[in-house]
């Protein structure tokens, strides 16, 4: 059933046949107020209920206004063969298309379309029936309607019983107060969005029921999994082993539950088999096998599925009534089971939306972030340009005894660190520019093998395990082979008393269900890379931080912070994704997905001198000047521009042919491809080269060049330049 106003509406509906039902005088007046409740409550919908009463007698009633058109519909439905299989034992059914159904020919023209058939029990027996017609599939759903279904019984009943008979009169109110509790646990959770005080409220009331001195409740996720929400009764006195349960209620201290993977014992049997458990005797009964060590001793167990359309969702879970359980127990049980199927539905769809609306303030930090990282890189990189550049030309002029070489390596050194540090900025804020090739992730990992040994010593083990016949990935290699460097130097990290760090690829199709937990996931064929680690794990509050540039967990002058942001950076820019797994104490494990690519990519031209006429378009005075300096000692003759107007201008006053022009992207007034593209209408033959410290436009979509552009990222040396000017020149 969908959650949010069909749980209200179910609430509303319960507290109000709770009213009814009390002063109803006789079966038919309960019934009929019923049904009038249900049809009010999903309309617009025709109800109809039939109930056995003593002596015979079958109390019956229907929505709609009472009359001759009433009875006939009625008497129609009690002939249906659909109607009788249900009284008769048949499974319910909700939501049915009604076209072709006995008994219900006039239900078309009146505008119902659809059926639901749900029978009434009571004592475990089949008394009567309930249909609901309406217009549209939106109706209660068959755990609803088999929870109003299970109070319109209850209802009779307590009208029907004798004030004589005060076991049957007690068991009614009973059964009353649990929807009673049901109700008010409901209406807690939609007023407060507390399901872990609604999860209580329904526990107390079925070991109160029960009379039971321990319980538990809680839900089915995926594995399956079984999710304690609420447990009571616990004994420490009774516990043999301390250790294991103060590690799981340690574990549950930040999310509030328990999560119990393996469920091959009496507490999984009822999730696995979709059906109740009763023992009175666990330690002879052979489904108790398999129980967590140091568990305390049970003398009497009954575990009851929790089914919304036939797959378990939740369990109560209830142990040592004084005398063990029996039918009335069940029974009991197995309706609160059936009226906390909508706590369950309102859980799932609570959970859903906390992921949602994590993984949303969660993007719009870390977009804030990098925007800020983004912005820094940019200037940084201009001034980065202008040392390296500077620097790189004095080693190369000076000999190496000179006086002041050394301190020039060391400004030199020092500035590619710089470079470094910005190059891992604008791969966290997806604005550094990769140069993607189709190729082997595998050939990646096993070429840098060596190395990454020597990174880890003698203390730490290192096994791979790579997919044959690996699909190929777009990406760029040298920058996948930083993802792989980083990740294991992460994973070496967390293990300085030595441990195993796991290299392993394999192919994998996303499908639509992983993608719905992951909204910028596309579906479809991709590569995982996974590197997991013995280390000392991480908590949920690490978990959430991890990616955030500068946040680190090593003591200080032990690292940047920004090796595992720099990964999501550039994971992200190649249009994969990256999950982690990890728990204090259990390793963690990294896992990127990167998407299918197709064929390999052409090798590159080798690099070569030239003597064209080059246009230079650049606002940082430093940079042009270097770049001009180191194009003109390769032979080209440069114009250089200060902004876009000044390489208007020059280009106007220079008649000969221009062949290139190299212009930085972002300039004050007009920019680079604003220039080329006014350039371009009077220079047909003009080619194009980009050079800045980030592009955030059409030049560079999400850093990736689109095709035919040619694009230098600072900061660059006087050989990249050269070499990339040499190859836009000589493209056809």
């Amino acid at each position: 059933m969908p959650g949010g106003a069909s749980e209200v509406r179910l609430g509303r509906l319960t507290r109000r046949l709770i009213e009814v039902m009390g002063r109803a005088s006789g079966a038919d007046e309960a019934l009929r107020e019923g049904v009038v409740a249900l049809a009010e409550a999903w309309g617009p919908a025709w109800v109809a209920a039939w109930c056995n009463e003593p002596g015979g007698r079958a109390a019956r009633a229907c929505s709609g206004q009472p009359g001759r058109e009433s009875l006939e519909r009625l008497e129609q439905a009690e002939k249906s063969g659909r109607l009788a299989a249900i009284r008769g034992g048949a499974a319910p059914v909700a939501g049915d298309p009604l076209t072709g159904v006995p008994g219900f020919d006039w239900a078309p023209a009146a505008g119902h379309r659809f059926i639901s058939l749900v029978p009434l029990v009571r004592a475990g027996a089949t008394v009567g029936a309930v249909a609901l017609l309406n217009a549209d599939d939106t109706g209660p759903g068959l755990e609803a309607i088999l929870a109003v279904a299970d109070l319109l019984a209850l209802g009779v009943a307590a009208v029907n019983a004798r004030p004589a008979d005060a076991r049957h009169e007690s068991e009614t109110a009973s059964r009353l107060r649990q929807l009673e509790i049901l109700t008010e646990a409901l209406s807690s959770w939609i007023s407060t969005d507390n399901w872990q005080g609604a999860a209580e409220r329904l526990l107390k009331e079925a070991m109160d029921q029960t009379a039971s001195e321990y319980g538990f409740v809680g839900v089915v996720v995926k594995g399956p999994v079984l999710r304690v929400l609420a447990w009571s009764g616990f004994n420490w006195d009774a516990v043999v082993n301390r250790k294991f349960y103060e590690d799981i209620l340690a574990s549950s201290e930040a999310s509030g539950y328990l999560d119990f993977p393996k469920l091959t014992n009496l507490f999984g049997w009822p999730i696995l088999n979709a059906q109740s458990l009763v023992t009175n005797d666990p330690d002879r009964d052979a489904r108790s096998a398999g129980r967590p060590p140091g568990h305390p001793s049970l003398k009497s167990y009954i575990g009851i599925p929790i089914l919304r359309d036939g797959q378990v969702v939740g369990t109560f879970g209830l142990a040592n009534r004084e005398g063990g359980y029996g039918p009335p127990e069940v029974e009991r049980l197995e309706t609160l089971a059936r009226l906390a199927t909508v706590f369950c539905t309102n859980y799932f769809a609570h959970a859903q939306r906390q992921t949602l609306e994590s993984q949303l303030i969660h993007a719009q930090r870390m977009q804030a972030i990098g925007k800020l990282a983004g912005g820094v890189a940019h200037d940084f990189n201009n001034l980065t340009t202008v040392v390296l550049g500077y620097s790189q030309g004095l080693l190369e002029q000076l000999p190496p005894q000179h006086a002041h070489r050394e301190p020039i390596a060391e400004i030199h050194a020092a500035a590619e660190r710089a470079a470094s540090l910005t190059r891992q900025l604008l791969a966290y804020s997806r604005k550094q520019m990769l140069n993607p090739r189709t190729f082997d992730l595998n050939e990646v990992i096993t070429g840098i093998n060596a190395m990454l040994k020597r990174l880890i010593g003698e203390n730490i083990g290192l096994s791979q395990i790579l997919a044959r016949d690996l699909w190929k990935v777009n990406a760029d290699p040298s920058q996948m082979e930083q993802v792989v460097v980083n990740l294991v130097v992460n994973a070496r990290d967390a293990m300085p008393g030595g441990g195993r760090i796991t290299i392993e690829t394999t192919n994998i199709t996303l499908t639509d269900e992983h993608t719905r937990s992951h909204p910028s996931v596309a579906p479809g064929p991709h590569v995982m890379l996974a590197v997991t680690d013995t280390g000392h794990g991480m908590d949920a509050r690490t978990r959430e931080r991890i990616f955030e540039p500068f946040f680190t967990t090593k003591e200080v002058g032990k690292g940047t912070g920004l090796g595992l942001s720099t990964i999501h950076g550039i994971v992200s820019q190649s249009c994969g994704h990256i999950r982690v797994d990890s728990e204090p104490g259990k390793g963690s494990t990294f896992r990127i997905y990167l998407p299918r690519a197709g064929a390999p990519d052409a090798v590159e031209p080798a690099d070569r001198r030239g003597g064209e006429t080059v246009l230079l378009a650049e606002d940082e005075d430093g940079v042009r000047r270097f770049a001009r300096s180191s194009l003109l000692s390769l032979g080209y003759t440069v114009i250089d521009a200060a902004d876009a107007d000044d390489a208007m201008r020059l280009a106007r006053e220079f008649r000969a042919p221009i062949d290139l022009l190299v212009t930085d992207v972002i300039m004050p007034g007009m920019d680079g491809p604003s220039l080329y593209e006014r350039l371009h209408r009077h220079r047909p033959g003009l080619k194009v080269l980009y050079i800045s410290g980030y592009a955030e436009n059409a030049i560079v979509q999400h850093g990736v060049l689109d095709a035919g552009v040619a694009f230098l990222p600072k900061p660059f040396s006087a050989a990249n330049l050269g070499r990339v000017v040499r190859e836009v020149l000589d493209a056809g």
